[in-house]
């Protein structure tokens, strides 16, 4: 398994620690940082160089669904099967992401419940009342790009 995160949100400690308490093998060399502003080549070059560098990987965790295309593309010209040696799964759940050949498989986070806490929140800031800690649940949406043939 390994971990592809942008940088604005990297939290290697949790993004490693969690797969390696479900049991998976998952080793810091394997997790790639690229900035989120940085060009889609970026991110292809990245995923092109780790799959070509460890063969044994057989799923990726895009932290960004935007950049899947260049993903799907090194992955492929790394000789890689998406859906069927390699297993790809986004964080979010852009529009396009169940048009993807095959379809992304993400974890599908409620953007109108965040929205509405985040409001929430700010609310209670502004009246002078403590914040609230929230916790919400997300979606698994499975889609071709995760269904491995064993």
């Amino acid at each position: 398994t390994h971990i592809q995160n942008g940088s604005r949100y990297d939290t290697p400690g949790l993004l490693h620690e969690a797969p390696q308490a479900a049991g998976l093998d998952c080793r810091r060399e394997w997790m790639v940082g690229v900035n989120e502003d940085e060009p889609l080549q970026a991110w292809y070059e990245a995923t092109r160089s780790l799959l070509e560098r460890h063969p044994q990987i057989d799923a990726l965790l895009i932290h960004h669904a935007v950049v899947c295309g260049a993903v799907f593309s090194a992955a492929q010209d790394a000789g890689r099967c998406i859906g069927h040696d390699l297993a790809v799964v986004g964080s979010d759940d852009l529009i396009d992401t169940a048009w993807q050949r095959p379809g992304l498989t993400v974890i599908a986070e409620p953007v109108a419940v965040i929205a509405e806490a985040l409001c929430d929140q700010a609310l209670r800031g502004l009246q002078g009342r403590p914040s609230q800690v929230v916790t919400l649940e997300s979606d698994l949406l499975i889609r071709g790009s995760s269904t491995l043939v064993q």
